[in-house]
């Protein structure tokens, strides 16, 4: 999977958890699909045969994090090849809720007592595809939180797991981080503490903006 040329667009959705990235990628997912364009929404863990034993995995309490970072890499590699490259040589937009730099960021904070770092991440998931572009939701992790209980959207396990407000102070400081060493040509990051309809405003305007550029805007 070393191909880096398709006929669609691969763009993912990133950020802290409760940064609103799910509500937009289904926002964007229903706008497209009204508007006809080719269009396919997807979510790591992936629903895929890795990606579903993942998700169990992750309701288990004191996982090894090498043994993390390996299944992510493992399901993302399934999920590449058996279903976003398909939609992307046909045309589609894709568009991911979380991607590779969540694993970079979580299982490198994970596991730095463990010797983990993200050199060791990234070379355990080189043979996974490169987004076309990243859109990174910042906000501040209290209010992320208070909108996760208040919704409770989220599996109650996985909440229990992630929802330290230091944790998630590092994995937006990890976020920032990879947008700023980054070119501007593959990531934006939008303040995430406004309201669904103003985001969403802001990520399909440079969306169209993509997607004309590329000539695959219907």
């Amino acid at each position: 999977m070393t191909r880096q040329s398709w006929a669609g667009f691969f763009l993912v959705l990133d950020g802290i958890d409760g940064c609103g990235k799910s509500t937009q990628a289904k926002n964007l997912y229903h706008h497209f699909r009204k508007m006809n364009q080719k269009v396919h929404i997807t979510t790591e863990p992936s629903q895929g045969d890795l990606g579903q034993i993942l998700r169990k995995y992750l309701k288990k309490d004191q996982n090894p994090p090498q043994l993390d970072a390996l299944l992510f890499a493992a399901d993302r590699i399934e999920h590449c090849h058996d279903e976003i490259l398909p939609a992307l040589n046909d045309g589609k937009l894709v568009i991911s809720d979380r991607y590779r730099d969540s694993s970079y960021i979580y299982q490198s904070i994970q596991g730095k007592n463990d010797g983990i770092n993200r050199a060791w991440i990234e070379s355990i998931n080189k043979f996974s595809l490169t987004p076309d572009f990243t859109i990174i939701f910042d906000i501040d992790p209290k209010i992320a939180l208070k909108r996760r209980i208040t919704h409770n959207t989220e599996n109650q396990e996985e909440m229990d797991k992630f929802e330290e407000i230091n944790f998630q102070y590092e994995i937006r400081k990890g976020f920032k981080e990879i947008v700023a060493h980054n070119p501007k040509e593959k990531y934006l990051i939008i303040d995430a503490d406004q309201s669904p309809d103003q985001i969403f405003a802001i990520v399909l305007k440079k969306i169209n903006h993509l997607l004309k550029t590329k000539g695959i805007l219907l």
